[in-house]
């Protein structure tokens, strides 16, 4: 599980994501479940594209591979039925319960990104060319209240706060399966990754945020 935004705004698209990597493997017929921290935000060599993966993170990232392998050379009127057909190709081949989820930015049109679905119960490949913002991941969590509430066109710079404030909040309400941070931006010049330091200084900021307002609301 993970929670994931992508923010169209005025100069660019904000991606934000945890970073926690939540595995169950089986080890002679017991589930031993541990974490580790990892990036969930891939970008192409030639910095001309991103992915981000959540829900079944390996099988996500299988797709991100082809996805960055092969979008790059597909012209922008086609991109839609590429990640479909390489969504739908990776997916039929999965068990059951295993779902992709994953939004997909290319730095030559920061007007809009792609959300693209695989669900296992009706196996179906969905894609969505989106004009605003959109979350992945844990979908359910009320931390997508801030995106649903406060979400506007605005320049990157005011979404950064937006962004990192709903990944943070998903962690306090889901901390087994959400942790951390990371953030990338994308302009006409590229992308742009946040350093570690850059990324614990938001997150840092957002737990204050989320103090401050818990206090405003509780206060007689």
């Amino acid at each position: 599980m993970t929670m994931q935004v992508a923010m169209v705004g005025t100069d660019g698209i904000v991606l934000a994501s945890d970073v926690r990597h939540s595995l169950s493997p089986r080890l002679d017929g017991v589930a031993a479940r541990f974490g580790y921290g990892g990036t969930k935000i891939h970008i192409d060599g030639s910095a001309s594209m991103a992915v981000c993966c959540a829900r079944d993170i390996n099988a996500c990232k299988h797709f991100a591979v082809r996805v960055l392998a092969e979008l790059p050379t597909v012209q922008a009127d086609m991109r839609e039925e590429k990640i479909r057909n390489i969504g739908r190709e990776i997916g039929e081949k999965l068990s059951f319960q295993r779902d992709i989820e994953s939004l997909i930015v290319f730095a030559d049109n920061t007007t809009r990104f792609y959300r693209f679905r695989w669900m296992s119960f009706d196996k179906e490949a969905s894609v969505v060319a989106v004009m605003d913002a959109a979350p992945a991941g844990d979908t359910v969590n009320s931390a997508i209240f801030w995106r649903m509430r406060y979400y506007e066109r605005l320049p990157m710079a005011k979404l950064v706060p937006l962004a990192s404030h709903m990944i943070v909040s998903a962690g306090a309400m889901n901390p087994e399966m959400i942790e951390g941070l990371e953030i990338v931006t994308c302009d006409s010049t590229g992308f742009r990754r946040f350093t570690d330091d850059e990324n614990r200084e938001w997150k840092t900021k957002a737990q204050k945020r989320e103090k401050r307002i818990g206090r405003m609301v509780l206060k007689p």
